[in-house]
């Protein structure tokens, strides 16, 4: 899938060892998954890109493990972000939205997008293009 100006989008479903969606997940890994699998794409070939994130169950990460695997990745990475749509946000992202709001800059905004429901992301996407799970 790709955005209205020609972005790869990554999508990002975590899913626990068992295979549910609400199952736990290691965090560390996901986010190393990913990052792997978006590297060439972002960091080798200079390419914008887009993520969408499914939050559910339990997913967490915290404030400084965030941090520090933000600091870990390639200028790249933030250079080259079209957007990031968070699906479900937790209570976590919920509060840094809050909290941030006041002090971060409006770009940031216009790249974070938070959405209660899956539907809601087909004014950004085409639907099927995502390939999204029924569940």
């Amino acid at each position: 899938a790709s955005t209205s100006d020609g972005a790869r989008v990554f999508v990002l479903v975590p899913r626990g060892l068992d295979g549910s969606i609400d199952g736990h997940v290691d965090m560390w890994r996901l986010l190393a998954y990913a990052a792997i699998e978006m590297h060439r794409h972002v960091v080798e070939e200079g390419r914008s890109y887009a993520v969408v994130w499914v939050q559910a169950g339990d997913h967490r990460i915290w404030s400084l493990s965030a941090w520090r695997f933000r600091r870990s990745l390639h200028a790249r990475y933030f250079e080259n972000v079209d957007a990031v749509h968070v699906v479900h946000p937790s209570w976590a992202v919920r509060f840094y939205e809050l909290a941030l709001w006041p002090v971060v800059e409006e770009s940031f905004w216009d790249r974070l997008i938070s959405h209660e429901r899956v539907e809601f992301l087909s004014t950004y996407f085409d639907m099927a293009a995502l390939a999204l799970p029924k569940d």
